[in-house]
């Protein structure tokens, strides 16, 4: 009789990315070339958007909410504490965790990007180049899911800009991006602490993310095409290349990160 627990459908699933990651990253390189060329433009659209972030924040401070956008704001704090309490109870703590300050990341890198406008392009390579030595040298999974992240998100906005979408639509999905890069992570150091292998403890934390990110784009992209009147077609479509980008690019690309000298020496195991 065989005892081996069968794998579930989401994990067969992450090895199947895991296989075929080699053709999703030629694919993504080729659309990069042709969609994220003009880097005027996504800087443009990420200034704008720390610009109006800023402005929110001092308006905010003078005169408090306009009445008009109650409606809004409300909304607004009801899905960020669904999205919180779905990636608690589905993905755990550190899901939850891990969405929480990307929230508070993204924000607040919004308003720091406004302030430094005439050398946007200087600090995106300084987080490029750091992302890099994360990546390649740094021991700590955590800090080896920005570069997925930061490849993705410039594509994103790219795309984001090419439409002239909502600056709020642009950052909610990178804000996602984010979160679940750091579940992904967080959970395979964990696992890699346990000596499972590098891929086991990946698709591990893959697993745990899926359910959350596929639910999470869902109701933001539903939250947003409700309350910026986007044609359809763009409110379909920008949350499935969102979901996409998790699923082919930074998934496998935060496989390709040297993380077998993380894993411990000894496997422990539950019995």
């Amino acid at each position: 009789m065989d005892l081996r627990k069968k794998a579930s459908p989401v994990q067969v699933l992450g090895e199947g990315f895991l296989r075929f990651r080699l053709i999703f990253l030629v694919v993504f390189a080729v659309l990069y070339v042709v969609f994220a060329r003009d880097f005027s433009a996504t800087f443009a659209f990420i200034l704008g958007a720390g610009e109006s972030l800023a402005q929110t924040v001092v308006a905010c401070k003078q005169s408090g909410f306009a009445v008009a956008d109650y409606p809004f704001w409300i909304s607004l704090g009801a899905l960020f504490i669904v999205l919180f309490l779905v990636r608690l109870f589905l993905g755990k703590i550190r899901n939850a965790l891990s969405f929480l300050f990307s929230t508070l990341f993204m924000s607040a890198l919004a308003l720091a990007l406004n302030e430094v406008e005439e050398c946007i392009a200087y600090v995106f390579l300084g987080f490029l180049l750091l992302s890099m030595v994360f990546y390649f040298v740094v021991r700590v999974a955590s800090f080896k899911a920005l570069l997925p992240v930061l490849l993705s998100s410039f594509f994103w906005i790219s795309m984001a800009a090419l439409w002239a979408a909502p600056y709020f639509v642009g950052v909610s999905f990178a804000v996602l991006a984010l979160a679940d890069m750091l579940s992904i992570s967080l959970d395979a150091g964990v696992e890699l602490r346990k000596g499972t292998p590098v891929t086991g403890a990946l698709v591990s934390g893959f697993r745990k993310a899926f359910l959350p990110a596929v639910i999470s784009v869902a109701l933001l992209g539903g939250f947003n095409g409700y309350y910026y009147n986007m044609p359809i077609w763009m409110a379909i479509v920008l949350p499935v290349i969102s979901l996409a980008l998790f699923l082919l690019v930074e998934f496998p690309v935060m496989s390709f990160a040297p993380m077998s000298k993380m894993r411990a020496s000894h496997r422990s195991m539950k019995v």
